[in-house]
């Protein structure tokens, strides 16, 4: 227990020093020491903002309030908090519908003998025609409803009254015979694929399809049209959920194949915020999506971290870099025209470079030759005696001669 506290960090118990410091800041601001110093948070935003080295100054605060990445960071925020709103209707939509239109399994009951039905002219009549293969019959939406999950046995000549208090000329299901079973179909979440399987049994579940053909889409006598409409709306939203597609990378600086710095995704992946995920059938453009995708959205448009990229502070620098870059920075920065701009540069150095040296050697070969031409006029002079050496020596300057023509 006591290695575990002393692993704590710094940051969340601050030194009497490090309190010294933060006590000169404005009270106005919220200030707190973070890994790297004084931070400040931002009241627009909501992020901490680091305040360098300088003690009692919020000029690095100012400085980011109003920028773009505050702007950005607001912006994500937002937009954050309307998806959530959205996501949770929507669940508590799906959750209200399936509680709704759910029935339950039928409870097993003893076989017994169906009763007389009556006979009814459907020759002029809206009363379906009784199923002889078993099945249940369900009247179409402008009939009596009840939502009463077991089914109602049929009288012989008294007429059968609805939920909503309306009376109806004929059943709404007939028993089936007792050597026939089957289960209720019903809603699950509005998914096309979801199955129910209980007590062994496997249940049978409406396609998006049906829904929008199920006879409740028109209000009948028992579902009003608010709820029907909100039924729509729940499963057109649902319907519209598919994979995020990310969005296209705009590059203005040229062709992407020789301004853009693939190399960076190897070397700092993490700092670029973002990956490669497509790219057209003409190899021209490219989609990215971020690191921190949603995976799936609603509709056509790409979720909100990757929208953000398009403002991050990452690929605007990218972008610079590709117009514009210090000579000074390291190659790993520099894309492929840049370092061919800089190949050309280093080659025609280096030819300049080699002139001067051939240039150097040619006069030190000369040097080296007057150089002996003197050591041999010293040498005579010093082991002859020359007569009227003085005069000799000043026509020999007079008339542009070099020391091997003195000595000969």
């Amino acid at each position: 227990m006591d290695t575990d506290q002393n692993k704590q960090p710094q940051s969340e118990q601050p030194t009497k020093k490090q309190k010294a410091i933060l006590a000169r800041f404005p009270s106005t601001v919220e200030v707190q020491w973070g890994k790297k110093g004084p931070e400040a948070l931002c009241d627009l935003c909501k992020q901490w903002i680091g305040l360098g080295t300088s003690v009692g100054s919020l000029y690095a605060l100012e400085q980011h309030k109003g920028s773009s990445i505050c702007k950005t960071q607001i912006s994500i925020a937002e937009n954050s908090e309307k998806a959530t709103s959205i996501q949770e209707k929507i669940q508590q939509q799906q959750h209200k519908f399936k509680n709704w239109f759910t029935v339950p399994k039928q409870q097993e009951r003893q076989p017994q003998r169906s009763p007389t039905l009556p006979v009814v002219n459907t020759a002029n009549s809206d009363v379906p025609s009784i199923q002889s293969d078993g099945e249940s019959s369900i009247l179409p939406h402008n009939s009596a409803l009840s939502r009463s999950s077991s089914p109602i046995s049929v009288s012989s000549d008294e007429p059968i009254a609805s939920d909503c208090g309306n009376t109806a000329l004929h059943p709404l299901i007939i028993d089936s015979p007792p050597h026939s079973t089957r289960s209720p179909r019903y809603f699950d979440s509005f998914s096309p694929d979801s199955r129910s399987i209980e007590d062994g049994s496997q249940e049978e579940a409406i396609s998006a399809t049906e829904i929008n053909n199920f006879p409740f889409k028109s209000p009948g006598p028992c579902l009003d049209s608010s709820a029907s409409t909100h039924l729509e709306d729940s499963v057109s939203l649902v319907q519209r959920l598919g994979p995020c597609p990310g969005i296209i990378l705009s590059w203005d600086s040229g062709s992407i194949f020789t301004t853009y710095p693939w190399q960076m995704h190897s070397y700092h992946p993490g700092s670029l915020g973002f990956y490669f995920s497509g790219i057209d059938e003409q190899g021209n453009r490219f989609w990215i999506r971020s690191l921190n995708c949603d995976g799936e959205v609603s509709g056509n448009q790409a979720c909100l971290s990757c929208r953000a990229i398009e403002t991050s502070q990452s690929l605007r620098k990218l972008r610079d870099r590709a117009i514009d870059i210090s000579k000074y920075s390291n190659f790993e920065y520099y894309n492929h025209e840049q370092l061919q701009a800089r190949t050309r540069d280093y080659r025609a150095q280096l030819d300049t470079s080699s002139l001067k040296i051939l240039n150097l050697q040619h006069k030190i070969g000369t040097l080296v030759r007057v150089i002996g031409d003197h050591k041999r006029f010293v040498m005579v002079i010093a082991t002859h005696d020359v007569p009227h050496i003085r005069l000799l020596v000043k026509t020999a300057l007079n008339q542009n001669a070099s020391y091997k023509e003195i000595t000969r």
